[in-house]
Order: structure tokens, then C-alpha cells, then sequence
């Protein structure tokens, strides 16, 4: 998963070209710690098209601010640096790849 410091750098409208998917989490979490073998496969087979970023709300407030995340998991896909899906909660491996599918084509 990316490093928090190029969060920016990848997200950035302009900056990069290309689809994230942000998991926006707490390690205390256990939805959160249920949806971690999903995101890792997620990353796994869209690797090299899309950056999976892991965002620890715990340690990166501002940023859980600035996206306002009031419920964890929150998972975000942004499409040039945009939010373009956003999903609360558990989620289907499925549901998160269809999305990700419509915001690489």
C-alpha cells in the first residue's frame, strides 16, 4: 500500500493520472480488520493500475477531515485526485472491483 506522505502526490487533481482506492480505517476496527484480506486482494489484481492507499484515521485526522469520514471503514475511489465512489461500511469484494472497473474505463 502507498505510504501516507504520497498520498497527496497520488490523489493530487493534475498531479497524478489514474484511480485510487482509499481504506480509510483504525486498527481498533473490527469491520475494519474483516475488510483488510479484500482490500489486499483488490490490490493484488489492480496492481500497477490502481494505488490502494491505507489511511489510519487515528493518525491522520486532518485527512479524515478533510474527506470527512464519520464511519470506518470508508472506502473512497478517486479518479484523478476526484471522489467518484464512496462506500461505508463492509463491502463485497465485488461491488468495490465494479467500481473501480467503471472509474479505469
Amino acid at each position: 500500500m502507498a505510504p501516507r506522505k504520497n498520498f497527496n502526490s497520488i490523489t493530487a487533481k493534475g498531479v497524478t493520472k489514474g484511480v485510487a482506492l482509499v481504506d480509510f480505517s483504525a486498527p481498533w476496527c473490527g469491520p475494519c480488520k474483516a475488510m483488510a484480506p479484500v482490500i489486499k486482494r483488490l490490490r493484488h489484481r489492480y496492481r500497477g493500475r490502481v494505488a490502494v492507499i491505507k489511511v489510519n484515521i487515528d493518525k491522520d485526522k486532518k485527512l479524515a477531515a478533510r474527506f470527512k469520514i464519520q464511519t470506518i471503514p470508508t472506502l473512497v475511489v478517486l479518479d484523478n485526485g476526484k471522489e467518484v465512489k464512496r462506500f461505508i461500511g463492509l463491502q463485497r469484494e465485488a461491488t468495490l472491483a465494479k467500481s473501480l472497473d467503471r472509474a479505469l474505463s
